[in-house]
């Protein structure tokens, strides 16, 4: 459904998901359905949670489910 969406092969969307995730293994992708790594933003209006990336406790999305993300 996404990849008709954005154009972007279905493969690739969901090689990035993986390589960001850990294969689902990440902490991020545990605890916030957040396989991408997408961090909050200014216009972030949901929850997050802090997990430290480049800086220490960078806020990133927290998704409903793994599709939302």
């Amino acid at each position: 459904k996404e990849m008709y969406y954005s154009g972007i092969p279905a493969s690739i969307t969901l090689a990035q998901g993986l390589m960001e995730s850990l294969y689902g293994s990440s902490r991020l992708a545990r605890e916030a359905n957040n396989h991408f790594g997408i961090k909050c933003k200014m216009e972030w209006t949901g929850p997050g949670i802090a997990i430290s990336d480049d800086a220490p406790d960078e806020c990133f999305r927290v998704y409903q489910s793994v599709e939302h993300s």
